[in-house]
């Protein structure tokens, strides 16, 4: 069974990884440390190893560096996740040589890193899914004291010696590919024996190769080996130095978007209780229209209560002259009553003094008639 590295920080996304390769037949090893997936990835060596950018302890360029230089762990297959990442960082990093055999960005479908990972491993017998190479003469360099040298993309630099045995190099399909380039070149070669006088440096004049050289030539040509060597040399600790450059660059990259995700975190939170404040601030500012139409419709009964207390009030100083009108008439009529009282008290004073004066008449009359007619003079 093909087992894979998990490097994954985040708990939930290792959980499904790891639950996802365990349910096609896989045997995941799940870590969220970059220095301890090193180790792990040394004892277990597995057949693909899937790597975050973003890890709680170190960074995931970081480590992708040490595994790609590291002679027995460089042909692992390798994805590299990332969800800070952008496009171009990823574009840049594939022109390293510590580059990564695939890249995807976060948030992905489980599904989607599988099929990823089926195209480097073959899950069910858990090796290692290699293309094949064409390996012509063209990709032969042929020095007299090294032996034979070939480049395989993807296989690195395998060197033959020049009795075209190989030399410790892992048996993937590639380096087999080149062993058989180098087995006709050596069935080739055996048509003329190796012998002192042989300038070639004993390989034969064969119809594949065909190589005729003079000491002097060939020293010339070592010459310019070494020379290529050491500008191959320079370029190489030129690239190395621009490696790390650049991973260091990736590294303050990285920091810049995890402080950039925390701030659109922050920037997001910001927003939330933006949005609670603008959302209070609305049921505010509706309530505060609610109590203006309020206070405007209080404030029209207040005016209408106004007009009417003022025409009460108008109606009351009326009522109030009234009042003290009826109050002097009241007064008058009571000073009347008053005068016809005494008016009364004398007219019953002088009707009292008229009856006794009429009876004094009368008995005036009496006694005068009766003097009349005990005089005889009234019949």
């Amino acid at each position: 069974m093909a087992k894979v590295l998990i490097i994954e920080s985040e708990a939930t996304v290792a959980k499904s990884l790891e639950e996802a390769f365990a349910s096609i037949g896989a045997v995941p090893i799940v870590t969220g440390d970059g220095a301890e997936a090193l180790d792990l990835a040394r004892k277990n060596r597995p057949d693909l190893i899937i790597l975050c950018v973003e890890l709680s302890r170190g960074s995931g360029y970081s480590v992708c560096n040490k595994l790609k230089k590291d002679t027995d762990l460089a042909s692992i297959p390798l994805v590299l996740t990332s969800s800070q990442a952008t496009e171009e960082t990823f574009e840049q990093h594939k022109k390293l040589r510590t580059r990564a055999e695939a890249y995807l960005k976060k948030p992905y479908a489980t599904e989607e890193l599988i099929q990823v990972a089926a195209q480097y491993v073959d899950m069910a017998a858990g090796g290692a899914v290699a293309d094949e190479l064409e390996v012509s003469l063209d990709d032969v360099s042929v020095d007299a004291d090294d032996g034979f040298e070939v480049s395989v993309e993807g296989a690195g630099n395998v060197l033959f010696g020049g009795g075209l045995e190989p030399a410790h190099v892992p048996e993937s399909r590639p380096v087999k590919k080149a062993r058989s380039a180098f087995d006709s070149v050596a069935a080739a070669d055996t048509s003329k024996p190796e012998s002192a006088d042989d300038p070639s440096g004993g390989f034969g004049a064969g119809p594949a190769t065909q190589i005729l050289v003079s000491d002097a030539e060939a020293e010339r040509l070592r010459g310019e080996v070494r020379q290529l060597r050491q500008k191959v040399q320079k370029l190489e600790q030129t690239l190395q130095e621009n490696e790390l450059e650049f991973n260091d660059r990736l590294l303050e990259e990285s920091a810049r978007a995890r402080d950039s995700v925390d701030i659109k975190k922050k920037l997001s939170q910001l927003e939330r209780e933006m949005s609670k404040y603008q959302q209070a601030a609305e049921k505010a500012q509706a309530e505060a229209d609610r109590y203006k139409m309020e206070l405007k419709d209080g404030r029209k009964e207040g005016e209408d209560a106004e007009r009417e207390r003022q025409l009460l009030s108008d109606k009351i100083g009326q009522l109030v002259d009234k009042v003290k009108s009826l109050a002097a008439e009241r007064d008058q009529l009571q000073a009347d009553v008053q005068e016809l009282k005494k008016a009364k008290i004398e007219a019953d004073n002088v009707a009292e003094h008229s009856t006794k004066v009429r009876e004094k008449a009368k008995k005036a009359v009496d006694i005068a008639m009766q003097l009349l007619e005990e005089t005889g003079m009234i019949n």
